[in-house]
């Protein structure tokens, strides 16, 4: 088993403050074995990239999980952010100024895989990402 919560290894970066709380990687199920690598080899990142020929969703965002060194390392697709989170994130204009912030990891006996992060954007600008978004049921 593993598992961590990983806030203290991440801090907030200067100008940057939270838009989104707490997500999860939307699809991680179907891309358990790579979660999984991502969780174990420690050393973790996320890194989000825009999916435009998503014949699914034209606003998707993949979520790569990263490990290593600027010298070395490994990229794991292992999700998406959820769809109202990149519906907004593009329509809105904050992409390129948003980015995750990892905050839990989990890997079970079991196999079941668990991975939690914040979106976070540029400082003062929150209203202007949640300002007329409705219920996000």
């Amino acid at each position: 088993m593993s598992e961590g919560y990983q806030l203290d290894r991440h801090p907030i970066p200067d100008g940057f403050q939270i838009f989104e709380e707490r997500l999860d990687v939307a699809g991680l199920q179907f891309r358990r074995e790579d979660a999984e690598a991502f969780i174990l080899r420690g050393g973790q990142r996320l890194e989000l990239e825009l999916d435009p020929g998503n014949e699914h969703d034209p606003n998707a965002i993949k979520v790569i999980g990263c490990n290593g060194t600027s010298y070395s390392t490994c990229r794991y697709f292992i999700g998406f952010v959820p769809k109202n989170v990149a519906r907004a994130v593009v329509k809105k204009g904050f992409w390129g100024s948003v980015q995750p912030r990892l905050l839990k990891t989990y890997v079970s006996p079991s196999g079941f895989v668990e991975i939690l992060f914040q979106l976070l954007g540029p400082k003062g600008r929150k209203k202007e990402y949640t300002g007329s978004r409705r219920s996000r049921a």
